[in-house]
């Protein structure tokens, strides 16, 4: 499996914070494209405003607030400058996912998908929703198989419902991470095949691993698993 994780290149997009407000610029030019209050309008317009084979944002540190999930639908990578640097927070009352996949059909069709998020935090500031399914689901509703992903360097933390849900999804990875105190599952396999899960803490969810109608294998190996209210490893 080859992840291009290359974080010497130029970002195609850099995100930052200044005050209340945050902005996107171009990671070329320096050029301001957009700013709001809204992270996940910057982030979604810098996603938006990218060509179909995608590229890499860069999000600096900060604290970025989200009223609904940042939505993916090209080959882009979302790099952060550390998980306790990069935080985003799900905003009070947003009741949302914080990261959904829908690939773009046309990208869909690409056999080098590779995409990644790392070195950042998603807090899902639980105690200020009233219902969650995941923190970051790999394929939403109605939307396209992803493939060749990796989650590295995530910490995934006080989210209402499951950490990571991993949703007809081919060669997937998760190393590295963190993955605690979520009201469901850290991570849920529904579907998908050739994963692994590798030395990542999973500590206080419903259940650490959770794997249903696996196709092919997924691999786990040098956890950490501990305080579950159901089961460590889960296999339906």
């Amino acid at each position: 499996m080859l992840i291009r994780f290359e974080r010497w290149e130029p970002y195609s997009m850099v995100v930052y914070q200044k005050g209340d407000r945050y902005f996107v610029r171009d990671g070329k030019t320096g050029s301001l494209l957009y700013s709001d209050t809204d992270a996940a309008e910057v982030i979604q317009r810098a996603i938006d405003s990218m060509p179909l084979n995608g590229g890499t944002i860069f999000i600096k540190t900060g604290r970025y607030y989200l009223s609904r999930a940042i939505r993916i639908t090209k080959h882009v990578n979302l790099v952060g400058e550390g998980v306790r640097s990069t935080e985003l927070v799900l905003a009070p009352g947003a009741n949302s996912r914080m990261i959904e996949y829908c690939i773009d059909p046309a990208v869909a069709n690409d056999i080098s998908q590779h995409m990644y998020i790392a070195h950042l935090m998603l807090n899902g500031n639980k105690n200020n929703q009233t219902s969650g399914s995941e923190a970051i689901i790999t394929r939403a509703e109605g939307c396209s198989q992803v493939r060749d992903w990796m989650l590295f360097n995530v910490w995934i933390n006080i989210y209402k419902g499951n950490g990571v849900k991993i949703i007809d999804t081919h060669n997937w990875l998760i190393l590295h991470s963190s993955i605690e105190h979520n009201n469901g599952d850290g991570v849920i396999t529904n579907g998908s095949d050739e994963g692994i899960v590798g030395f990542s803490l999973l500590y206080n969810n419903r259940n650490g691993i959770s794997i249903n109608n696996t196709v092919r294998s997924v691999r786990i190996i040098g956890n950490r698993i501990a305080v579950f209210s159901e089961a460590a490893i889960k296999i339906n």
